[in-house]
């Protein structure tokens, strides 16, 4: 996902956080499966467009939601220390 384009990847715990299957990638069973996977993607370009469209719409949101957090935490780290100076 870090590289904005659509993944394949195995449905181990840490890709099933991140990767949505037929959504933001696609997640398969075990690695025998990946080859067919990525075929699968790369012969459908209906099928790899949906899914770069999805991805890129939410790394967008993910990446402002973030934006928004660390705006938040700094907003409070300086109230918190504007109320402590005084």
């Amino acid at each position: 996902m870090g590289a904005h384009v659509p993944v394949v990847a195995t449905e181990i715990w840490r890709f099933v956080e991140d990767v949505q299957d037929g959504k933001t990638g696609l997640l398969v069973s075990s690695s025998d499966g990946l080859a067919d996977a990525v075929i699968e993607l790369l012969s459908n370009p209906t099928l790899f467009h949906k899914i770069d469209a999805n991805l890129k719409a939410e790394i967008q949101a993910k990446s402002w939601a973030r934006v928004e957090n660390m705006v938040v935490q700094i907003y409070r780290t300086a109230l918190r220390m504007k109320n402590f100076g005084e």
